[in-house]
């Protein structure tokens, strides 16, 4: 258990060696990565051994960072069955997209940096995971945001892709700006970064303030998962090679802001006010997510608003209160996604094209991306018994569980937003692979075995992951009661589980009338409600109104502030005030002759006017 620090630190290692000498590696050091990341995933399983066999709890350890004043600020990790559970799943996921990413990447000219900035992402992620206090989390936070930066951006000679690198890091700043200063004001309230010395004065602090200090922290939550309406910059992150966009969807960087919730939530539970906006946002992002999945026509854009979806069912599984049930649909999720993404990134790889539309009849030349993607979109619609069935499952039980005036309401929506989730996947998967093989796919192949090989160990975490939620008897007591403790073991509500299991099959048996059986035609849905499309298409126009924002109102400001600061500050205060004194010295210099004579005259003219001063005003005055 003392040696979890070796997981974070063994990939900022590999980075630095990578970058400093990777050139002179076989494989431009890209071996080193691998090998540092497998090192974390063996740290997980020393450390679930050691917790086996102790029986779980919380171990901890730190040191002292620096003194600042009277202020000890130390730095340290902490391993708690919620660390232990991410910990081994971004792990895992990093490990297998980088042994995919060897076939995919292959005679990329930036082979090793693409690794290395790998490394450099597993390692933040995996510090936020293990810190054990505010300021070093925040740290670890920002360093994730420059991974995401570099690999979004890594074909930077795209100017897609560079804009879209600029976009995620600027949108998610402002998410961090807010998360900063509720870290600040917990520091200024409780005097200590730690987080157990947090949650031990929470109780003690009003619920005004916690409620304030909450809503900032779940802003940098928003950011970094993507919540309404800091979601626009994760669908134009599809930019980056593919693998990247499997990590970020899956297990690392939109797993932060989920993770950040469920490890401050003995701040959360005091602030009942937050928990509902939490829900609420997490139920507009989740409708969103799932409606503008339907008409993207871009595999991975299509992806990508789905993992906007769940990660909304994430965020309104802990406004509910449950920390289990929001985890154990990010672990399922985390491994359907990084499917569905390796096999988008199969199928760009053999067929070399992306749009769904001009695809059709893949499983005949790529059968086993197609039996991969299949069992990925049918787990993350919901179908039993793969992982998502039960993951989903405890979403529903959880908001059914709440009670009281909104939750119930919210569970008739979310049940809509099954159903769309499993229609969009259908659309997705039925365009993809399944009709008739058109002619210019021909040419496509399946997957090299470096690839392959990961996407049939995702398959079985997405087909199997699920079954942990069930007890089996001393062996396991199942995720809910490991997470949270007994009183939280996942149970089953038979009416719900046949709604949930009705609303994605008919999800997918409608994408399969429209999309295999054509029964129905999408275009003239289109066309009969054109509004509503092109609403759908234009993305809610949220992107138009940040860009309007920017236009008119930012730049708009700025030029104004610029126009201030040329003509006040600058040419007034700075250079205005300069040429005063520079004008008065060039009149004032011809008083310095340097002559007698000039100086004496002046004298004399100087007492006559102070003796006429003197005798012809002073007296009228008096």
């Amino acid at each position: 258990m003392e040696w979890a620090w070796l997981a974070p630190a063994l990939n900022f290692a590999a980075f630095g060696l990578i970058v400093l000498g990777g050139r002179r590696l076989p494989g431009q050091g890209a071996f080193l990565a691998i090998l540092a990341i497998a090192g974390a995933f063996g740290v997980f399983w020393y450390a679930l051994a050691d917790f086996l066999g102790r029986g779980t709890g919380t171990y901890a350890f730190s040191v002292t960072w620096f003194k600042a004043g009277n202020v000890d600020v130390p730095w340290g990790m902490v391993l708690d069955p919620l660390a232990l559970v991410m910990l081994g799943l971004v792990s895992f996921i990093a490990l297998v997209i980088q042994v995919y990413s060897l076939g995919y990447m292959a005679g990329e000219e930036r082979f090793g940096w693409y690794f290395a900035v790998h490394a450099l992402f597993a390692g933040a992620m995996l510090a936020v995971v293990l810190a054990d206090n505010l300021l070093l989390l925040y740290v670890a936070w920002e360093l994730v945001g420059l991974g995401s930066y570099l690999l979004i951006g890594f074909w930077y000679e795209r100017r897609s892709a560079a804009e879209a690198a600029k976009k995620a890091f600027v949108t998610t700043r402002l998410g961090d700006v807010g998360l900063l200063i509720g870290i600040l004001l917990l520091f200024k309230l409780t005097g200590t970064f730690q987080l157990s010395g947090v949650f031990a004065q929470a109780r003690e602090l009003s619920t005004g303030v916690l409620t304030a200090a909450t809503l900032l922290i779940f802003l940098g939550a928003m950011g970094k998962s993507a919540q309404f309406p800091l979601h626009v910059w994760l669908p134009d992150a599809m930019e980056g090679p593919t693998p990247v966009s499997a990590l970020i969807h899956a297990a690392t960087m939109v797993a932060a802001g989920v993770y950040l919730v469920a490890r401050a939530f003995p701040l959360f539970e005091l602030a009942p006010a937050t928990l509902v906006v939490v829900a609420l946002v997490g139920l507009v992002t989740a409708g969103i997510g799932a409606t503008l999945a339907l008409v993207m026509t871009d595999l991975k854009r299509v992806l990508a608003y789905s993992t906007v979806s769940n990660l909304g069912l994430m965020m309104l599984a802990l406004g509910a209160g449950s920390i289990a049930a929001a985890i154990f649909h990010l672990v399922a999720h985390a491994f359907s996604k990084a499917l569905l993404f390796l096999g988008a990134g199969s199928v760009m790889h053999g067929a070399e094209r992306t749009d769904v539309r001009e695809m059709g009849g893949l499983r005949l030349r790529m059968p086993l991306t197609a039996f991969s993607f299949a069992v990925g979109a049918l787990s993350l619609a919901g179908f039993p018994p793969l992982s998502g069935f039960f993951s989903k499952d405890e979403v529903l039980l959880a908001v059914l569980g709440k009670g009281g005036v909104v939750f119930p309401a919210i569970l008739v929506v979310l049940l809509g937003i099954v159903f769309l989730s499993a229609l969009y996947l259908a659309r997705a998967l039925l365009l993809t692979f399944w009709g008739e093989l058109k002619e210019e796919n021909r040419h496509a192949h399946e997957a090299a075995g470096v690839m392959a090989v990961p996407m049939a160990l995702l398959a079985v975490g997405a087909a199997a992951v699920g079954f942990l939620a069930l007890r089996v008897g001393s062996l396991s007591p199942g995720f809910g009661a490991f997470l949270e403790g007994e009183g939280h073991a996942f149970r089953i509500n038979p009416a719900l589980t046949l709604a949930s299991v009705a609303a994605a099959l008919g999800g997918f048996a409608l994408g399969y009338a429209v999309y295999q059986r054509h029964l129905f035609s999408p275009q003239r849905l289109a066309q009969r409600y054109s509004f509503l499309h092109r609403l759908l298409v234009n993305k809610y126009y949220v992107d138009h109104a940040y860009q309007w924002g920017i236009d008119r109102v930012v730049l708009a400001f700025s030029r104004g502030v610029a126009l201030f600061d040329r003509l006040v500050v600058n040419d007034g205060g700075v250079n205005g005030t300069a040429d005063t004194v520079r004008v008065s010295g060039l009149r004032l210099r011809y008083l310095q002759s340097g002559l007698v004579y000039n100086y004496a005259l002046g004298i004399v003219v100087g007492v006559v006017a102070v003796a006429l001063f003197w005798w012809l005003v002073i007296p009228r005055v008096l």
